[in-house]
């Protein structure tokens, strides 16, 4: 999903680093195939695996998938679109990372320093969330700079489109999914301001997902 993203690169320095962030990715995916296969008991062909894991994914899942899908195979169509650009930066980076990854991977590792168990595990995702905090650092820079010159409409749409079926996600047990929901909302806010958008509008975009999580139980 990433290979559109930094063809479609406006800036040399955001290729230079986008680059880099290739090379961690590359990193997780070999980490999360072992896992897969030695953990999760799924089958050790990547294909096979991302068929597996697609089945036993739940509808949220589904969706934020099909819509990254959509929005990176429109910026593949029109690579130097630069609106096209950045409504793909805001799902890849601020969502699908900033929010999502960054709130799944630091619970796990918790959980694993509670327990004590997997030290394996719980180092290779300590690293994850090192290479994550760069990530988002760079896609709330480019999403902030964005907002300045004039896109704010298009990132607004996606995040409209994204953020509630985020708050979806573990919706299924009481008061682990409102922790989750609260965690993840408190992301959100923190890098909305950071991107400068309309504080109103944060409101808005939070009061509807939480709505919109709620009403699905």
């Amino acid at each position: 999903m990433l290979g559109p993203i930094l063809v479609g690169s406006p800036d040399e320095s955001y290729s230079v680093f986008l680059g880099t962030q290739i090379a961690d990715e590359t990193r997780h995916t070999h980490l999360m195939l072992r896992l897969g296969a030695e953990v999760a008991g799924f089958d050790p062909e990547p294909r096979r695996m991302l068929a597996q894991a697609w089945n036993d994914s739940d509808t949220p899942h589904r969706e934020l998938t099909l819509l990254e899908g959509e929005l990176v195979a429109d910026l593949l169509g029109t690579p130097m679109d630069y609106r096209r650009w950045l409504r793909a930066v805001v799902l890849f980076h601020l969502v699908t990372e900033g929010i999502l990854a960054l709130v799944g991977q630091r619970a796990l590792v918790r959980t694993l320093r509670r327990l004590d168990v997997l030290p394996g595990i719980r180092t290779a995702y300590t690293a994850m969330c090192r290479d994550e905090s760069r990530h988002i650092g760079f896609g709330t820079h480019a999403l902030r700079v964005g907002m300045q010159e004039g896109c704010a409409d298009d990132i607004y749409d996606v995040l409209e489109r994204a953020i509630p079926i985020a708050l979806r996600f573990d919706d299924r047990d009481g008061r682990r999914g409102e922790a989750y929901r609260a965690m993840c909302a408190d992301l959100a806010r923190k890098h909305l301001r950071t991107i400068g958008a309309d504080p109103a509008f944060a409101e808005h975009l939070l009061g509807t997902g939480t709505t919109t999580a709620g009403s699905i139980r």
